[in-house]
């Protein structure tokens, strides 16, 4: 792509969003996906929810990004994960679990200004998007809903 190459963490494509200022300006890209299975209203449960991030090879500047769960229809966002990208040679993990009782039903990972990041635009790339149900603590032994 335009912004560089990296090898794929998993399968044989990857995503990137660009963020940062421009101009005086935040700019932002958000990435969106349907949920294989709406979470379920009224029981509060736990949920897993991963994915990875490398930042660009042609802009590598760190960027704050932030994971939530979505509700399309009443439109509230449930943030799970607030954090930096800054490995520019590698994958990074970032993750975070989250009790929910509402029926969030898609999954939204955008970057954050949150005024510490004074370069331009930066880029991420970001590959193995998860959420899991976590029915016996957080391990690999779950139900996958990407």
């Amino acid at each position: 792509n335009f912004m560089g190459n990296r090898t794929p963490l998993d399968g044989n494509n990857y995503a990137g969003i660009s963020q940062g200022r421009h101009y005086g300006n935040y700019l932002n890209e958000s990435l969106m996906g349907t949920l294989q299975s709406q979470l379920p209203e009224g029981e509060e449960r736990t949920y897993r929810v991963s994915a990875w991030f490398s930042t660009g090879s042609v802009r590598r500047y760190p960027s704050d990004i932030e994971i939530l769960l979505y509700n399309s229809q009443t439109r509230e966002e449930l943030q799970v994960v607030d954090a930096r990208v800054s490995n520019s040679q590698n994958w990074e993990e970032l993750s975070g679990s989250v009790d929910a009782n509402k029926a969030f039903d898609r999954l939204i990972i955008r970057g954050i200004n949150k005024g510490e990041n004074g370069h331009t635009l930066s880029y991420t790339y970001v590959d193995k998007v998860s959420v899991q149900e976590c029915t016996s603590g957080c391990g690999d032994q779950n139900d996958d809903l990407r």
